[in-house]
């Protein structure tokens, strides 16, 4: 992972009607880019899927602005 980038972020979750809700906001800055994410997944097979979900989608996110902007 690149350590130019900073993110912040509060994660929530928990059991709900038709599946587990995991949810992530935050916020990212590092070379040049200042963002806000969020990240909201509904989880029909469980915590352990939504938990995948939303740190793939973070993983991509993170090393994508690790790329300066031209």
């Amino acid at each position: 992972m690149p350590t130019s980038n900073v993110w912040n972020t509060k994660n929530g979750w928990g059991p709900r009607t038709g599946g587990y809700r995991l949810n992530s906001i935050g916020h990212i800055y590092g070379n040049g880019r200042n963002y806000n994410a969020v990240i909201l997944s509904r989880a029909p097979s469980g915590f352990y899927y939504g938990r995948d979900t939303v740190n793939g989608v973070s993983k991509i996110l993170y090393a994508a602005l690790a790329q300066p902007l031209a």
